[in-house]
């Protein structure tokens, strides 16, 4: 229920998927103009088994598909809202377009802007194609081609909070016992054997604000707290009863702009010759390290890129996850200043921001991901070590 950040190998590098809803004044001004949409007529099925009742067990049971379809009137009377998903793919219910695109995306709420008018309606929805990663591509070709609206990743500097340490022997945050549990409501928090990644996220959606993990807290604690329900005093009782505080900033963010726009072409995957390492070009080449996701070594995730430099000094790479078997490759976009590296996904969420050290050899930096920052390193390395890996 908090970062769906770490799953299985590498959902990061799968490069994640989760939930997501409009969000108003992040601080990020929308240029001004207007869009036209049409909406593309739903067509009217028979009613599917897996809309009458929220029950994600169906789908490892039902035939493959990605399906959206107006909700039933069941579901508009009850006024149920509901997702989820496992291994097999995401089931919702009770859904605006808005929240399919928020689901599709994997994105949190502050990270989708709106750049066209989205139709009305509640609908309900079903992916379960056999890999995950073709389930949430195909959720989002289907909004595309059903609505007309896509979305492109950005990074945005906005207004956040940063949540650094202010004290570490503060009575409220605890090395955690066995029991795991999670309570949290007006003014009160008890999440027991949760990452800090929890609390982040209650704090997202209860300050209205971006909030920003520098705390450099690993591993899972007991945190239990109240406050006196007000925007200030959940930040006293943070700092009082946690030892943690949250001070304004300016960072780049992540954002995923949604519009009419269509969704980019894949491009070829590179070959061999085209990312050999050469003199001249500070980047080309094959790029191996892994993402510390804080959760301890057993959850180091590992990364391949394939960067290529074109004569006119653009980049483009691939990226993949040598853990993943099969198809694993998504392609990438990178900008270089001289100083400054950024590796950014086609298709996904997430992004690699470093700079060169060690004679160029290596790249240090950040896989920054829903508002979190987690340390990587790349080396550059020979590739044929490594020509397995598809």
């Amino acid at each position: 229920s908090t970062l769906t950040l770490v799953k299985g190998a590498l959902k990061v590098m799968a490069w994640t998927k989760a939930q997501t809803a409009i969000v108003i004044g992040v601080g990020v001004l929308l240029a001004g103009g207007t869009a036209t949409l049409t909406a593309h007529k739903l067509v009217t099925h028979r009613n599917d088994t897996w809309q009458e009742n929220y029950d994600l067990s169906l789908l490892n049971k039902l035939p493959p598909q990605t399906t959206i379809l107006p909700s039933l009137p069941s579901t508009l009377r009850s006024h149920t809202q509901v997702w989820g998903e496992d291994d097999s793919g995401v089931l919702g219910l009770g859904q605006s377009v808005v929240g399919l695109l928020t689901i599709a995306y994997n994105v949190k709420p502050f990270q989708l802007i709106m750049n066209a008018p989205v139709p009305d309606g509640t609908y309900d929805l079903i992916a379960n194609l056999p890999t995950l990663d073709g389930d949430w591509e195909g959720l989002q070709e289907e909004i595309q081609k059903r609505f007309g609206l896509a979305g492109e990743r950005e990074m945005i500097e906005t207004n956040v909070l940063i949540l650094t340490v202010a004290s570490r022997h503060a009575p409220g945050l605890r090395r955690p016992g066995r029991q795991i549990s999670y309570d949290a409501g007006p003014g009160h928090y008890s999440a027991h054997n949760q990452t800090i990644y929890s609390l982040i996220d209650f704090l997202n959606e209860n300050l209205g604000a971006i909030v920003i993990d520098h705390t450099g807290l690993n591993g899972d604690f007991d945190v239990d707290f109240k406050w006196n329900n007000t925007p200030e005093g959940l930040k006293q009782a943070l700092r009082d009863q946690l030892g943690l505080e949250l001070t304004p900033g300016n960072l780049p963010v992540e954002m995923v702009v949604v519009g009419t726009n269509t969704l980019p072409a894949n491009p070829e995957p590179l070959t061999e010759a085209e990312f050999a390492p050469r003199a001249g070009s500070d980047l080309q080449g094959f790029w191996v390290g892994q993402i510390d996701t804080g959760q301890g070594t057993p959850a180091m995730l590992p990364i391949q890129l394939k960067i290529a430099e074109a004569p006119d000094e653009t980049f483009r790479a691939d990226g993949y996850d040598p853990k993943q078997s099969g198809t694993n490759r998504i392609p990438a976009t990178v900008s270089y200043d001289g100083t400054t590296v950024q590796v950014i996904p086609m298709f996904e969420d997430g992004m690699f921001e470093g700079r060169l050290r060690d004679g160029g050899k290596e790249m240090a930096g950040n896989w920054i991901q829903n508002g979190y920052y987690m340390p990587v390193t790349l080396t550059q390395t020979d590739y044929s070590t490594y020509r397995d890996q598809k």
